[in-house]
């Protein structure tokens, strides 16, 4: 009984530390990718960057000499400014379907969204509008929003949601192991009777059903061997050899 029950202990504990491993895994990797791609894809403060090192010259518009353009735009396909009234005053690579002038509701669209498939981002400066795109699917960039109260009810309900997750994974494998061990204690006991001399009949329902069935062949067996030689020492013949030995 002792076996068993040390059996079911350490496969409990197993399990929840199984559990424990993979929660804390995917913790770690969520915080990483957090980390990791937060800090590299901070495109609001590069965006900001890029607009202020664009300063108006008696040329026009060009980027601080401290840098070559291509340096400036690297990791953007194109830039383009618009002035007050959506006409393009500056661009840079800028594809040619693109450059028309923009109407206030086309530019309160790709400011949000997308312009013509190029994930875009826009600055606000004192020469006008400001508006870089990165390379088409490097970016996946939609605007998502929530209720407040949803929110902080989900942030409230996450932990106990994870501890009685954990306590319901921890749960079912006790439960299976509790089964599992009864079946087990059954077989165990069951070989116990037929090194005792006795016959077995356990049920072959379960993980354990096929252990259980060989009992049970091994136990018919057994009681047809016991049968065959009682037999013999019944027989008729048999009487007589003992006794002529006896003679």
């Amino acid at each position: 009984m002792k076996t068993f029950t040390r059996m079911i202990r350490r496969y409990v504990l197993a399990t929840a530390a199984v559990v424990l491993l993979v929660v804390g895994l995917l913790l770690g990797l969520t915080v990483y990718l957090g980390l990791h791609y937060g800090e590299t894809s901070d495109d609001r403060a590069r965006i900001g960057t890029l607009a202020e090192a664009l300063t108006p010259t008696a040329d026009g518009l060009q980027f601080d000499p401290a840098q070559t353009p291509a340096q400036w735009m690297q990791g953007y396909a194109w830039a383009m400014v618009l002035d007050g009234n959506g006409t393009v005053i500056w661009q840079y690579d800028l594809p040619q379907n693109l450059n028309k002038h923009y109407t206030a509701s086309e530019i309160a669209s790709f400011s949000r969204w997308y312009l013509d498939d190029w994930p875009v981002f826009c600055w606000t400066a004192d020469y006008g509008l400001f508006v870089a795109a990165q390379p088409r699917g490097s970016v996946w960039k939609y605007n998502i929003y929530s209720s407040a109260a949803l929110m902080d009810a989900a942030a409230a309900g996450l932990l106990p949601t994870l501890g009685v997750l954990l306590a319901a994974v921890v749960g079912c494998c006790a439960f299976f192991s509790w089964r599992g061990a009864r079946q087990l204690r059954a077989i165990a006991a069951g070989l116990d009777t037929i090194a005792d001399g006795g016959t077995v009949e356990l049920p072959t329902t379960g993980y354990a059903g096929e252990l259980a069935d060989a009992v049970n062949r091994a136990s018919e067996q057994l009681r047809r061997r016991k049968e065959i030689i009682a037999r013999r020492d019944d027989a008729p013949g048999s009487a007589m050899m003992c006794a002529h030995r006896w003679r």
